[in-house]
């Protein structure tokens, strides 16, 4: 038998009359049932703050603090908003009472006498409904551990693959600075090879570890002027730009809600893939735009006019290590394209290219809009 079906769920059951919480009693018990009993609203108060109940069964007429005010007050505690409540009365039948249990939060109103059948097909709906949700907690507890046990990884093997390549690089320096009048043409060639592995290597590792804290970061959002990151993604891209002769061209953007630095990086490497995927001789041009609806998604749109690609290929691009262009005419992690997808995944939005060979590429960002 599995562990969690031995686990038992508690339920609250309410009334200032013990034969009524007797009979209720009876009715409800069960091996896997927890059964606690309240004489009064300020007593169910009470348990509910020191205990984790599934359901409540809750009598509306009782002395001093009645059952709808019981409810109220309990809706309006953080630890008992969701705990689901039904109404029991035996003399409250009109629809204003309904209404007015209903308007309290209760999920159901029944009326004594109970028939015994009824209520417990309506209280196994909301304990299964309890151990679902209890289940999702705990899925989401072991995903949330195993994915902060693969960033420490991550950090760690980077750490550890840096170390060594640094090394390499260090030594590749010396070797060019001490030797290099004793090496040929071809040596030096040899060694300009190795300094370009290895920096490939460390921009490899970079872009693993961003792509791992990106899929692991929590949800740090504020609210973000993307005119101010597109204009400090210029300034950092300018050596690039001036380099390529681009022409960047910036309509008015929006506000929105979310995380600076992963933003920052996202336009980063949009607005980057569009002067280094250039076409030959072409002065690259590079078109900014947005549209959105009130209500929609804001969709800014990237639209350069470099090498672009065939449109079957549309959703490879955004998988990690997947390449349209052969390393050897450009370099690359193969990774910046599946780390602008996790990025505008973790802001709830969506991202798709459009590509036509030799002509250019359109990337559209979707971004909700702040409400």
């Amino acid at each position: 038998m599995r562990e969690e079906s031995l686990k038992k769920v508690a339920l609250l059951i309410v009334d200032d009359r013990p034969e009524n919480l007797l009979s209720l009693e009876a009715v409800l018990e069960a091996p896997d049932r927890e059964i606690v009993r309240a004489h009064s609203g300020n007593e169910a108060l009470s348990l509910t703050l020191k205990h984790d109940f599934a359901l409540v069964l809750l009598d509306v007429q009782m002395p001093g603090m009645d059952g709808f005010e019981t409810a109220q007050l309990m809706r309006g505690l953080e630890k008992t908003r969701g705990v689901p409540i039904i109404f029991v009365s035996a003399i409250n039948k009109e629809q204003t009472f309904v209404f007015r249990g209903y308007e309290a939060g209760a999920v159901d109103y029944l009326f004594k006498p109970l028939e015994p059948h009824i209520l417990q097909g309506k209280v196994n709906v909301f304990l299964d409904l309890y151990r679902q949700r209890e289940a999702k907690k705990q899925l989401l507890a072991e995903l949330e551990r195993s994915n902060q046990e693969l960033q420490d990884f991550a950090h760690m093997t980077s750490h550890d693959l840096k170390a060594p390549l640094r090394s390499v690089r260090f030594s590749l320096q010396m070797l060019r600075e001490d030797f290099a009048p004793a090496l040929a043409e071809e040596g030096t060639e040899y060694l300009d090879t190795m300094d370009r592995s290895v920096k490939r290597m460390q921009t490899l590792i970079d872009d693993l570890l961003d792509y791992a804290k990106v899929a692991n970061s929590p949800h740090t959002f504020a609210t973000v002027d993307l005119n101010q990151i597109i204009e400090d993604v210029l300034v950092d891209l300018h050596p690039q730009l001036q380099a390529a002769d681009a022409q960047v061209q910036v309509a008015s953007l929006p506000t929105v809600r979310g995380d600076q630095t992963q933003l920052t990086r996202l336009f980063q490497n949009l607005i980057g893939n569009a002067v280094k995927y250039r076409r030959t001789k072409v002065t690259p041009r590079i078109n900014i735009t947005v549209a959105g609806h009130p209500g929609e998604p804001y969709r800014i749109a990237i639209e350069d006019n470099g090498m672009g690609f065939d449109n079957q290929h549309a959703e490879r691009i955004f998988q990690p290590f997947q390449r349209l262009v052969p390393k050897s005419k450009l370099e690359g992690s193969g990774i910046g394209l599946a780390i602008c997808k996790k990025i505008v995944t973790h802001h709830g939005g969506d991202i798709q290219a459009v590509g036509r060979p030799d002509e250019g590429a359109v990337f559209t960002v979707s971004l909700p809009q702040p409400r």
